[in-house]
C-alpha cells in the first residue's frame, strides 16, 4: 500500500502497536510504500490472512483484511488527511477518514477469488480473527462508523 501523510516512525509505531511486521518499499513522490506480514511471535491467533482456492486453505503470512483495517484506522485517527492507497483490484484509494469509513464496508466484502470460480470468501470472510475474538468479528463494528 501506499500511505501519504505520515512518516516511516509513525506507520512503524502503529505495526509494533497492532503486533504486526511492516516492510518499506521505495517511496513513490511523497508517498511511503509498506506491506504488511503476519507475525506469528506477537499475534499467533490473530490478522492471520488464509489463503482459500478450489484445492484447499493454504497458511500465508499475510495480514487479513482486519489487520489492514485496524492499521488504517489508526493511521487516519493520527491524521484525519492522511491518503491510503491499496494494491487491491483497481487500487482502491481512501482520500481521508470520512472517505475510509465510507468506502470500507464495501470493500470488505469483495470476493478474493476469480468469478468463474464460483466467488472465493470475501476478504472479510478468511481469516481467523473472529474465532479468536480480536479485529472484528467479521463485521464492522459501529464503533468505527464514525
Amino acid at each position: 500500500m501506499y500511505v501519504w501523510g505520515m512518516t516511516e516512525s509513525q506507520l512503524q509505531e502503529i505495526a509494533d502497536n497492532l503486533g504486526v511486521t511492516i516492510r518499506f518499499g521505495n517511496p513513490k513522490g511523497r508517498a511511503l510504500s509498506c506491506t504488511l506480514r503476519w507475525n506469528r511471535e506477537k499475534t499467533p491467533d490473530r490478522y492471520r490472512h488464509m489463503s482459500i482456492s478450489y484445492l484447499g486453505e493454504r497458511n500465508t503470512n499475510s495480514v487479513c483484511f482486519h489487520g489492514h483495517f485496524d492499521f488504517m484506522y489508526e493511521v487516519f485517527d493520527r491524521n484525519p488527511d492522511a491518503r491510503i492507497r491499496t494494491g487491491l483490484r483497481g487500487n482502491i484509494n481512501y482520500h481521508g477518514r470520512e472517505q475510509f469509513f465510507e468506502k470500507v464496508p464495501a470493500v470488505a466484502r469483495i470476493p478474493l477469488g476469480a468469478p468463474i470460480m464460483g466467488g472465493f470468501p470475501s476478504m472479510i470472510e478468511s481469516c481467523d480473527c473472529g474465532a479468536f475474538g480480536y479485529g472484528i468479528a467479521h463485521d464492522i463494528p459501529s464503533e468505527y462508523r464514525q
